[in-house]
């Protein structure tokens, strides 16, 4: 059956006549009333009474008019769901990154991109930064967030077949006993170089072993000493009994309690970590990777 015959039907009988609905199709009235009877004789039925009032429709033409409706509103319903997937408001997404931006910056992502009337079906994972270049490599997730402190370094590494955005820069703070909330806001390393330091084992060249290393070595202090943990988060206990001090991102207050922790920053503390987002580049016109581009830059990006 040819569905522009049915939206002519559709069109006459809601206008009560073949002249008004010529016109709001903006088509002359012949080719109008030959659809029509073509639309009759396909279906061997009439569905139109002709009369110099105007058309009625007649039982027959009641049941074809409900079908035209329901059929305009699915190619309605058609179009806008076609619309939201090229806005990549509609579809799913995959999501790997850090645990310390899962717990922080990554929800304020996830309620941006789901705002809006979107419908996209996210998936999130959590994973040290290694593996979340490897899953996005690998195309088992669709986009990565790491934290790392050379950005640079990731598109030395996995330039030619990822692509890296930096989004914002995160000042490196340190934790330290509850007790000790009677230091200065900032402190130096000097002041906080007897603590053994609680830090997770690299999984990058640069991370935060290394960035305080470096820092303690830039300011001529003797090395600290470091105890490793799996993660940050697996830090925070050894430092709220007293055993341990931490520099990690800023992003760590939105995980801690201010009384479990002391947090002060650090005037000679190391190089900030870099937020990285990272896509496949034969993935970059996907609509709901480029949406997500845009909503990260517009929700924590800094320099871009």
């Amino acid at each position: 059956m040819d569905h522009r015959r049915l939206q002519y039907f559709h069109a006459v009988a809601r206008a009560g006549s073949f002249s008004r609905a010529a016109a709001e199709l903006r088509m002359t009235q012949p080719p109008l009333s030959a659809a029509i009877a073509q639309l009759e004789t396909d279906l061997e039925a009439r569905l139109l009474v002709r009369s110099s009032r105007g058309v009625t429709v007649t039982p027959a033409g009641e049941e074809v008019l409900r079908y035209a409706e329901r059929l305009t509103t699915q190619e309605h319903e058609l179009r806008r769901r076609i619309a939201a997937i090229q806005s990549g408001r509609l579809g799913s997404l995959e999501i790997s990154c850090n645990p310390i931006l899962a717990g922080t910056l990554v929800p304020r992502l996830i309620r941006a991109l789901t705002a809006a009337e979107a419908s996209l079906d996210i998936a999130l994972h959590e994973a040290y930064p290694r593996v979340v270049l490897e899953a996005v490599q690998k195309g088992e997730v669709d986009v990565g967030l790491v934290a790392t402190s050379a950005s640079e370094d990731l598109r030395l590494l996995y330039g030619d077949e990822l692509k890296v955005h930096r989004l914002a820069a995160q000042e490196m703070i340190a934790l330290l006993p509850p007790e000790y909330a009677h230091l200065p806001d900032p402190v130096s390393l000097r002041d906080i170089a007897r603590f053994e330091f609680a830090s997770p084992a690299n999984s990058m060249r640069h991370g935060i072993r290394f960035g305080l290393l470096d820092a303690f070595e830039f300011a001529k202090l003797p090395r600290p000493r470091v105890r490793e943990v799996p993660s940050m988060q697996e830090a925070i206990p050894l430092i709220t009994a007293g055993l341990a001090a931490g520099i990690m991102p800023e992003a760590i207050r939105g995980l801690v309690h201010p009384d479990r922790v002391t947090m002060r920053h650090i005037v000679d503390g190391p190089e900030p970590f870099e937020i990285s987002l990272v896509f496949r580049r034969d993935r970059v016109h996907l609509p709901a990777i480029a949406r997500f581009r845009e909503t990260a830059f517009a929700e924590i990006g800094d320099a871009g």
